[in-house]
């Protein structure tokens, strides 16, 4: 069933609109509705198949945006922190697509469920 999603309705909609840069839109975040980051989170709200090597490479592509102060994906880039709503849907959408990118541990994505209760930096130290 999931397979099917990128090839009809919706999900082959959205694909077909995908970029030969891996992008939608006019890239990451702009603009806002039709951007990268939102065609990406409405194909896992669909359940697109998580094995979709498109939305695999395309998804690789959140992570190379600036970090903020707080060590977060920051797109605003006028502003010193990530927005922490953002940032989970990048870690939702990476994890959906199996993403094991070193820029996830550099962001301080990972090792977060290590210690429950515990917040980490983007050095790992905890908070």
């Amino acid at each position: 069933m999931r397979a099917r999603i990128a090839k009809e309705g919706l999900g082959r909609a959205l694909l077909e609109k995908r970029r030969g840069d891996w992008h939608w839109g006019n890239g990451i975040y702009n603009p806002k509705w039709t951007c990268t980051h939102y065609a990406l989170f409405e194909l896992v709200q669909l359940r697109i198949d998580p094995d979709n090597e498109e939305c695999g490479e395309s998804a690789s592509l959140l992570l190379g945006i600036p970090m903020g102060k707080d060590g977060g994906v920051n797109y605003a880039r006028t502003v010193e922190y990530s927005d922490v709503c953002i940032n989970g849907m990048i870690l939702n959408m990476a994890c959906y697509f199996s993403i094991r990118d070193e820029r996830l541990r550099r962001k301080g994505f990972v090792g977060a469920g290590s210690q429950p209760g515990k917040v980490y930096h983007a050095d790992n130290s905890i908070v």
